[in-house]
């Protein structure tokens, strides 16, 4: 399966996740995220996920994806997702994970 993605850190309050993923269960996806639960945890207060050069996920990772959101808001920190209108799933899926927390605002490029 084509895995070329990257996961990079431009500061402790902001990933960047980028390519096509596509891991076979929600639980592989557990070391993929791990260091954005990691800075989740360390977070006080804003956090941001740019997925806006994340081609494709599949619904393995959007469960994983929705985790982190759930995550965020057992912390209470504001998310803010950086996504792409032109990424078709992104302009359908986040609206809906976007429910899952009140504290998520989703920027589109």
């Amino acid at each position: 399966m084509d895995q070329a993605y990257s996961i990079s850190h431009p500061s402790s309050s902001e990933s960047v996740v980028s390519g096509t993923l596509r891991l076979s269960s929600p639980n592989e996806y557990e070391s993929v995220f791990k260091s954005i639960k990691d800075d989740l945890d360390a977070c006080k207060d804003e956090y941001v996920i740019d997925i806006s050069q994340l081609i494709y996920l599949n619904s393995s990772g959007l469960t994983s994806l929705a985790r982190l959101f759930i995550q965020a808001r057992n912390q209470e920190i504001k998310l803010i997702i950086k996504a792409s209108k032109d990424i078709p799933w992104q302009d359908k899926t986040i609206p809906s994970l976007q429910k899952l927390y009140s504290k998520i605002s989703v920027q589109y490029s």
